[in-house]
């Protein structure tokens, strides 16, 4: 339904064109979020109350994560620019695409701060934000500079997995 119908219908999509300017790029987000809504939503919870359901089934933990990652992101923006410019010794950090280094300082920050998380799961996430928000090289500059980032930073111990499936090095 939501794909043959209302994400095809014109008055609806000029709606949604008008109150947003990226509705191109975001639309397949919205679509993917408002049918995990529809998912979650069982007929009990909608007969009850007649509302549907949070987005996602742990919102509350999803809020802070995201929350968090972006705190400690900003927290951290110096460092990681630092972290990325010694790595780009040949390319003037201010040339590096804006987007690339919030990808890396986001991935950098994930990698660091959030232990239950693998380090490749956050590689892999983030290089493939970098598919769909950035230049079409900045899937292969990420991969690399987190690849040997991730490497370094382990060795260094800043970097500490621990949890389920994975190798405690605390």
């Amino acid at each position: 339904m939501l794909k043959k119908i209302v994400f095809k219908a014109e008055p609806i999509i000029e709606f949604l064109s008008s109150k947003d300017l990226h509705w191109t790029e975001n639309k397949a987000v919205i679509r993917s979020l408002a049918s995990k809504v529809i998912k979650n939503a069982s007929a009990s919870d909608l007969a009850a109350d007649g509302l549907l359901p949070e987005i996602a089934m742990n919102w509350e933990e999803d809020k802070e994560f995201f929350q968090n990652i972006v705190n400690f992101t900003i927290a951290n923006e110096d460092n990681h620019r630092d972290l990325i410019a010694k790595k780009t010794e040949n390319w003037d950090i201010e040339r590096v695409a804006l987007t690339d280094k919030i990808i890396l300082s986001m991935a950098l920050t994930e990698m660091k701060q959030f232990p239950s998380i693998p380090t490749k799961v956050s590689i892999n996430e983030y290089i493939d934000i970098s598919k769909h928000y950035s230049t079409p090289k900045s899937k292969q500059f990420v991969n690399g500079l987190l690849d040997v980032l991730s490497k370094e930073l382990t060795e260094a111990g800043e970097i500490r997995k621990s949890g389920r499936g994975l190798l405690d090095n605390r």
